[in-house]
């Protein structure tokens, strides 16, 4: 799960990825961007936990992969005990909460590498016509999942098919992947790939994935990356791959081609926008 306090003290902010290291967690970062709340995380329908209150005063906040919500908690406990942190914190208890990887909307890391600078993302450059399923006819979403994997196999990216099997379905077990409008996207972090992959299906009926709108599951879309690549990056791809998908044109496309070329196809024409 992502912990994300949002606070606009930036000292504040950066005593607390300090205060991460030291317990271990490494994949952080710190986002800055006007309106936070509603840009990082839409809406609070799928917050695990929240603390505060989020609005649109917020300009930052910190980021932190945790493995589980024990450590999540054991961590804010942690910063409750801080002396220093309660003194910067004073003004402002700040907003903090708990949410699924795959809803992180929108973003922009502060780093010397990427800041004031536009990121080029491609998810068109990730797809192969091999790993594109148009009719898959699984009926359940176990199946589903597992029909789609097996197209990665054999692929180079994959060290270990059966981890990383399972770490989908761990993920998948903590919350529903299905984001509604009839997306899946079903994906983990896990030690069973090398690099980056992906696979696409389509499923004409339809499964029920326990989407927060009730929808059927009609397209999936299956990730994995490899842990030790760091969460920054995986979530650029995630986060990029929602926006896409929340247009409504573009959604409908992938419904409508014949093809899996014609899929990447797709791809290609809305991220060169």
């Amino acid at each position: 799960m992502l912990l994300i306090v949002m606070h606009n003290n930036q000292e504040y902010l950066k005593y607390l990825n300090q205060a991460a290291l030291k317990e271990g967690i490494k994949d952080i970062a710190i986002i800055k961007k006007s309106g936070i709340g509603t840009r990082l995380i839409g809406g609070t329908s799928d917050i695990i936990f929240t603390r505060g209150s989020m609005n649109n005063a917020y300009d930052k906040a910190f980021v932190a992969a945790v493995k589980d919500e024990e450590k999540t908690k054991h961590f804010l406990d942690i910063i409750e005990a801080d002396t220093y942190l309660e003194h910067l914190n004073m003004q402002d208890r700040g907003f903090v909460c708990a949410v699924p990887f795959h809803y992180i909307k929108n973003f922009e890391l502060e780093t010397p590498i990427i800041k004031n600078k536009e990121v080029k993302m491609n998810i068109s450059q990730f797809l192969k016509e091999n790993r594109i399923l148009l009719n898959l006819e699984a009926s359940n979403k176990k199946d589903a999942i597992s029909e789609l994997a097996a197209v990665l196999g054999n692929s180079k990216e994959v060290s270990d098919f059966k981890l990383f099997l399972n770490d989908v379905f761990q993920r998948e077990a903590l919350n529903t992947t299905a984001i509604g409008n009839e997306i899946a996207i079903p994906h983990a972090r896990t030690d069973g790939v090398k690099e980056f992959v992906m696979a696409i299906a389509r499923v004409k009926r339809g499964i029920d994935f326990v989407a927060l709108d009730n929808k059927p599951v009609k397209l999936i879309f299956l990730m994995g990356t490899p842990k030790e690549k760091g969460v920054n990056d995986y979530l650029q791809k995630l986060a990029h791959l929602t926006r896409l998908l929340q247009k409504e044109s573009f959604r409908n496309s992938l419904i409508r081609v014949s093809s899996a070329k014609e899929i990447i196809e797709e791809f290609r024409k809305v991220e060169d926008v």
